[in-house]
């Protein structure tokens, strides 16, 4: 199950034919035995956890059972499970889902660069090191082109192992040409252009 940062999501489970009398819903990162809602006797409660208080939602019909979560955060990503027990029988059922939070956010760039000079030298040279990076986000996946066309792996530099930075270097050739990242990942991709030659 996917959701985006402050939407919503709506988890609907499949239940024998029956009415639902209790339902007790955890969420497995907290302790084993941490209940974050409960519907019982025709009530639903979620104020266990006060990070989810006001937030979670039940709809139940005579074959399903939708669970909601409202405001996501990014914190909420993790593994649901759902005791229910209907009424027919006293039937017991377990669910889970695995719920992973994305958050969307536009990438911005920005550059450096060292300008040489001297006697073997009578032009300067412009050193360009592009960096693009989003500010928050996660699952990113970068992607530089160059006039259109996008850069192999073997032109790019990792300056750092966080998911959300990658840095270009140019040689002194490439600073004429257009330069675009672009930031994505399930859901939304962004992208910002750049010409390094007009900096130098």
């Amino acid at each position: 199950v996917d959701g985006i940062v402050e939407n919503s999501v709506c988890i609907p489970l499949e239940i024998p034919e029956g009415n639902v009398t209790e339902l007790y819903w955890r969420f497995r990162p907290l302790e084993p035995d941490a209940r974050i809602a409960v519907y019982f006797e025709g009530k639903f409660n979620d104020y266990y956890q006060d990070r989810f208080r006001s937030r979670l939602g039940i709809s139940l019909s005579n074959k399903s059972c939708t669970l909601q979560i409202h405001k996501l955060q990014f914190q909420d990503s993790g593994i649901y499970d759902i005791q229910i027990i209907i009424l027919k029988d006293k039937q017991k059922l377990t669910k889970e889902f695995n719920l992973t939070v994305y958050v969307s956010k536009s990438p911005w760039m920005r550059y450096f660069f060292g300008i040489t000079s001297g006697f073997e030298h009578p032009h300067y040279t412009c050193n360009t090191t592009l960096v693009c990076s989003v500010e928050e986000g996660s699952h990113v996946t970068f992607t530089w082109k160059q006039n259109g066309n996008t850069i192999t792996r073997d032109k790019i530099l990792y300056v750092s192992n966080h998911i959300r930075k990658m840095e270009l270097v140019l040689k002194h050739e490439d600073v004429n040409s257009i330069y675009s990242c672009e930031a994505s990942n399930k859901v939304s991709k962004e992208q910002t252009t750049i010409i390094p030659s007009q900096a130098c």
